[in-house]
């Protein structure tokens, strides 16, 4: 009987994909950048729903002279009974 040939440990085999550690090195990178970049992102998207109710709100207050310009009325802005809601009157004259 033959001998079965022994593996020599300078022969690699072909390297198929990623080992363990490997993907847990990735894993862990993106986490420390997804940490950092998340509240940033979310001070980007604050300042953009700051600035389109801004941009909604001169659209709305152009539109209401606009409609005492063409129905004679006058607009007040009021602020709610609760204190924290605005409302719009309108008065005749």
């Amino acid at each position: 009987m033959t001998p079965l040939p022994e593996k020599s440990l300078s022969h690699k085999q072909p390297h198929n994909g990623f080992t363990l550690i490997e993907a847990l090195i990735v894993l862990s990178i993106w986490s420390v950048l997804l940490l950092i970049a998340l509240p940033v992102q979310h001070s980007i998207i604050a300042q953009k729903e700051l600035k389109q109710f801004l941009h909604q709100l001169e659209d709305d207050v152009l539109g209401w002279e606009k409609e005492e310009l063409i129905k004679g009325e006058h607009v007040t802005l009021g602020e709610n009974t609760n204190g924290k809601t605005f409302v719009f009157l309108y008065r005749k004259g």
